[in-house]
């Protein structure tokens, strides 16, 4: 592909179809992904279709650079999954479909690998992190263990968004030269220049789903077990949402931190750069974490990272460099490790310089050619 055109065979667009099994209106990392791919693809002069569920009871309407075809997700993971290949033939058939890139091995890599059987054409998968991961249902309930390494058999390509990630397709067999290193991305330039402190006192930040593999049950623990001094002069602010909101606030009560724990909700856009900008420091205290983009987004914002030492995190953090790493669930460990950064705020702005200048490595602006480069390698194969 002609860095200086669309990149295609014999200088047309690329028909390019990104299969994803969650998309906006749900906010996640993967979400984030798909669209800034098929935005930077469309951009790039490709012609895109995002191949998405619809989300039930929300306002599924987006206005993006790219086509984006719904279909209604399968009420079971075990039945009925396979329905979703006749959508990705209308796509074809329609559109067009020179390669086809499923985001989420399950059920979307599965059946994108059932449909270029049927219809030979290039095939990338991405795993990002629960459909992969080697305690989650697809890796311990037989039958999606099998489809799990059907898809991977089938696909041309796997990219792997961390060195975790990588390590699992390596060990599900797939061969070392079919895994193309392709880590997520954050956009630096939104870091620059943002708007004033949200919040009247210093503060730590955390933010994130509340699910518990983000371990923020684990964090305020911790709090609780900060110096006393320290604890007065500084405020812990969890931004988020989800299914452990109720616990993770009784948690707080019932440790006597209320008025020293903070739930501003979901942050997002300007707000949530402003949040990120003037933490003292950024908690993620993650039991699992495939990538990290709350890491990245912290870096990109200039900020030290006090994470624990899980998945994709320890490609990005170097202890004592950009942060401090700590085993997961271990309260004690975490709360020494902030309160370390917290009493000498001159290694900690050291570490949030050092951790600006590796975000510039994760900036989309470098990672997503990379996809580009793949497709190219695959279609002229």
């Amino acid at each position: 592909m002609d860095p200086a055109a669309a990149g295609a065979r014999g200088g047309a667009a690329v028909r390019i179809c990104l299969y994803t099994s969650t998309f906006y209106p749900t906010v996640g990392g993967q979400e984030e992904v798909v669209d800034r791919l098929a935005t930077f693809l469309a951009g790039r002069g490709h012609r895109v279709v995002v191949l998405a569920p619809r989300v039930r009871r929300a306002d599924n309407r987006l206005h993006r650079p790219y086509r984006i075809v719904r279909f209604a997700k399968p009420s079971s993971r075990r039945y009925g999954v396979s329905q979703v290949a006749l959508h990705l033939a209308a796509v074809r058939l329609r559109w067009g479909m020179d390669l086809l890139h499923a985001h989420g091995l399950y059920p979307a890599g599965f059946v994108a690998a059932r449909f270029a059987r049927l219809w030979p054409l290039p095939l990338v998968l991405t795993a990002h992190g629960g459909d992969i991961e080697p305690k989650e249902e697809i890796r311990t309930v037989p039958l999606f263990r099998r489809r799990l390494l059907a898809a991977l058999a089938r696909a041309d390509a796997v990219t792997a968004i961390s060195s975790a990630i990588r390590r699992e397709y390596r060990d599900l067999g797939v061969p070392e030269a079919r895994i193309a290193d392709i880590p997520n991305g954050v956009e630096v330039a939104a870091f620059r220049d943002p708007p004033p402190a949200p919040h009247p006192r210093p503060y730590c930040l955390a933010l994130g789903i509340f699910f518990p593999k983000k371990g923020f049950d684990v964090l305020i623990e911790a709090w609780r077990r900060l110096p006393e001094g320290l604890a007065r002069e500084v405020d812990l602010v969890i931004a988020g949402g989800g299914q452990r909101e109720a616990q993770l606030k009784g948690q707080v009560a019932e440790a006597g931190l209320a008025g020293r724990v903070h739930f501003p909700g979901l942050v997002r856009g300007r707000d949530k750069v402003a949040w990120l900008a003037h933490a003292r420091l950024v908690a993620v205290p993650s039991r699992r974490e495939p990538f990290g983009l709350v890491v990245a987004e912290a870096m990109a914002a200039g900020r030290p990272v006090v994470a624990s030492r899980v998945g994709g995190i320890v490609d990005m953090v170097r202890p004592g460099v950009e942060g401090l790493l700590v085993e997961p669930e271990d309260p004690e460990a975490l709360a020494a490790a902030i309160a370390e950064l917290l009493r000498h705020p001159d290694r900690a702005a050291r570490m949030g310089e050092a951790a600006a200048r590796r975000a510039q490595t994760y900036d989309w602006a470098r990672v997503l050619p990379g996809y580009e480069r793949l497709y190219q390698r695959l279609l002229e194969a």
